[in-house]
């Protein structure tokens, strides 16, 4: 039996096929008014337990679904090394990153590289390679702030992007990948389009960084000052 390819494969995040409504109402109509042309889906949630019931019938016409769970904790450490290489590219990438450089090429070496070698997540954190480069990273542009705050919250930013790069090859196969966010959805849609050379299609339904820097700033772990309306939200410390 050959590879199941698609179409179009439509990426959502925290909406279709669980949330009903909005974007997921969207979603559902553009797959059922195109009976002709063949859909899959990738959806990336947050954890299994928030989606149990999914709120929608498929039509016949998605014809693969795919999903994936940023924050269940499914991956264990082994035995398998990192190449050395892996951490100097990822602190060549980070440099250029913080220095606001121009990094397109070095990510899409990195993202292939990332892809070829397949790291164990859980070994990477493990690392005393990922603590040295978050320790030199630190003394050079964040000296004056908490070190373990860093070194916890660097470790946090980082596993969600690094579990979607380690799904990559499980994405379904489609002519066109098209997310319906920026955030993770777009992130994912953004590495499958190099990774297999495909177009890609962005299509943002609201102000997906808007809202997080605001979540971000009702939060009550972020020590930093906070700003008192969302019109001075890129004013906050943090930003």
């Amino acid at each position: 039996m050959g590879i199941i390819k698609s179409n179009v494969c439509i990426i959502s995040e925290g909406s279709y096929p669980y949330v009903r409504g909005g974007v997921g109402d969207w979603i559902h109509k553009i797959i059922s008014n195109m009976p002709d042309i063949s859909f899959s889906v990738f959806f990336i949630g947050s954890k299994k337990e928030d989606c149990l019931n999914k709120n929608y019938d498929f039509p016949k016409n998605l014809i693969e679904y795919k999903e994936l769970f940023l924050f269940d904790k499914n991956l264990k450490a082994d035995n398998k090394k990192i190449p050395l290489e892996f951490f100097i590219k990822t602190h060549d990438l980070m440099e250029n990153i913080l220095n606001k450089e121009n990094f397109n090429n070095k990510l899409e070496e990195w993202l292939k590289y990332f892809i070829k070698i397949s790291p164990n997540n859980e070994n990477i954190f493990n690392s005393k390679y990922f603590y040295s480069m978050v320790v030199d990273l630190a003394k050079k542009y964040a000296d004056d702030n908490s070190f373990m705050d860093l070194y916890w919250n660097v470790g946090f930013i980082c596993e969600p992007f690094l579990k979607i790069m380690s799904f990559i090859k499980k994405i379904p196969q489609s002519e066109i990948y098209h997310s319906v966010s920026t955030g993770y959805a777009g992130f994912a849609g953004s590495v499958v389009s190099i990774i297999r050379e495909k177009p890609f299609i962005l299509t943002e339904h609201g102000i997906y960084t808007r809202e997080r820097k605001i979540d971000i700033n009702q939060s009550e772990w972020i020590f930093s000052d906070k700003v008192n309306s969302i019109f001075e939200i890129d004013k906050a410390v943090f930003f």
